[in-house]
């Protein structure tokens, strides 16, 4: 097997290469390196493949580069796993334009790879914020989302994504699947996420913002189990029977319990927690119904809130130490 990553750099993509690398699979790695998020992660991550595998990204930019750049690289891969975009929901609000740019049309241009070159499976990174507060009713299945539900562009932009490969998988027989993914976190994870900002302002003592009592409620999903689960998926040999899979520990738990978990893990530090009202474009509860997974892979058991977040705090102390 030799797979074609975008977003190389990135969180999950990083973590994806490691994998792939170590089972002895081919990789081919896209990553404009963009800070989209702030800092310089993504050189950071480039630099630990590089210095521990030999891995280098080629640094392109898929919104605006010349397509046959593109097919150049992508001439032997079996698999493409498209995880580059511009990551946030609030962020989208204030810079839409950048979302349309990385997200829509970067989607629009690295989908006529696996048209044009026959390629086996086309993997896309889409987002539980497809399904805006329907987490509220229960476990949301794949048939759950639709356009009314979005509340930010950025579910806006992922379901377009989503649109758009389905009339790829039905017009040109390129054979897609949207990994629906829920709250990843973990090591090398990005900083503008409450995990990452929690864990630096109880080390600091600042004071945290949570939405209502609680925080509201995630399927906080550790990044092993979610690189495990598209392992397995490129590891399937026929079409994918599905074209949308949620990507999920399938257990809701909330905000206040990612707080107080980090204040234990990070030296039983007490921290002022300040209640605001929630923004119209954050979801309150997000439940994923995990069937279609288990069914496609297997089932596999998922790291528990607990022990990821141990794993997490142990990385964070080490990184901010080494910094």
């Amino acid at each position: 097997m030799k797979v074609l990553v975008t977003g190389a750099s990135g969180f999950i993509g990083y973590h994806l290469v490691r994998k792939l690398i170590e089972s002895n699979i081919e990789v081919i790695g896209i990553d404009n390196e963009s800070p989209s998020y702030g800092g310089n992660l993504a050189e950071i991550r480039s630099a630990k493949l590089f210095k521990e595998f030999g891995f280098k990204s080629n640094k392109l930019d898929l919104a605006d580069c010349d397509i046959s750049e593109i097919l150049k690289l992508s001439e032997s891969v079996d698999s493409i796993v498209h995880l580059a975009a511009w990551p946030g929901v609030r962020q989208s609000r204030s810079n839409p334009e950048a979302y349309s740019r990385n997200n829509i049309q970067a989607f629009n241009r690295i989908i006529e790879i696996p048209r044009m070159l026959k390629t086996n499976k086309f993997l896309y990174a889409s987002s539980s914020s497809v399904y805006g507060n329907r987490g509220l009713s229960g476990p949301v299945q794949e048939s759950n989302a639709a356009i009314e539900n979005a509340l930010s562009y950025y579910a806006l932009t992922k379901f377009q994504n989503e649109i758009t490969a389905n009339f790829y998988d039905e017009n040109f027989s390129v054979n897609t699947i949207g990994l629906r993914l829920f709250t990843v976190y973990g090591p090398m994870g990005r900083p503008d996420m409450a995990y990452w900002s929690f864990s630096e302002k109880i080390l600091e003592g600042r004071t945290i913002e949570l939405y209502g009592h609680n925080g509201g409620e995630r399927c906080f999903t550790y990044i092993d189990d979610v690189i495990n689960s598209i392992f397995n998926l490129l590891s399937i040999e026929k079409k994918f029977s599905s074209k949308i899979v949620n990507i999920s520990s399938g257990n809701p738990r909330a905000t206040k319990d990612l707080v107080d978990l980090l204040c234990a893990r990070l030296g039983n530090k007490k921290v002022e927690i300040l209640e605001i009202d929630r923004p119209p474009d954050d979801a309150e509860k997000t439940w994923a119904d995990i069937s279609r997974l288990n069914s496609m892979i297997g089932f596999q058991n998922f790291t528990s809130l607990e022990n990821g977040l141990e794993k997490f705090a142990d990385w964070f102390l080490a990184f901010r130490d080494s910094k």
